[in-house]
């Protein structure tokens, strides 16, 4: 938090590890896994691309990890979840007079805490959002 980075360390080892439980569990089908890599990962590097580097690099792995573990379903989940939290975050920073529209604010600590909800309420989210758009 202090030098607002993510360790490569952190990713590379959860990258091992995902990658292991994967092939353990592979009974379960691997291919929503590896679609939630590239969407989680692909997703944040297109944001990076178009605003010039706005988000960064540990993000993009961050998210790539998550999909990882989580699938498909849940990295979607997560990056909505994230993008909620994060502009809340931002604007109470902001007003609170915490942070100026022109500072950097890290954006890995609502990914992680998206992922964390997800992982516990995402599929309950997912089925919600669709009844709403359904009617």
């Amino acid at each position: 938090m202090e030098h607002k980075i993510i360790p490569n360390k952190i990713i590379l080892i959860g990258l091992i590890v995902g990658a292991a439980f994967r092939l353990i569990t592979i009974n379960y089908g691997i291919w929503d896994y590896i679609v939630g890599f590239l969407v989680g990962g692909g997703v944040i590097l297109l944001i990076s691309l178009l605003s010039g580097g706005g988000m960064g690099g540990g993000d993009i792995k961050l998210m790539a990890m998550i999909g990882l573990f989580v699938g498909w379903k849940l990295t979607i989940s997560t990056l909505f979840l994230a993008v909620v939290l994060g502009a809340v975050g931002g604007i109470v920073l902001i007003l609170f007079k915490i942070k100026t529209r022109k500072d950097y604010i890290p954006f890995g600590p609502y990914i992680s805490i998206a992922c964390i909800i997800s992982i516990l309420y995402g599929y309950d989210l997912l089925n919600m959002y669709i009844k709403l758009i359904r009617g």
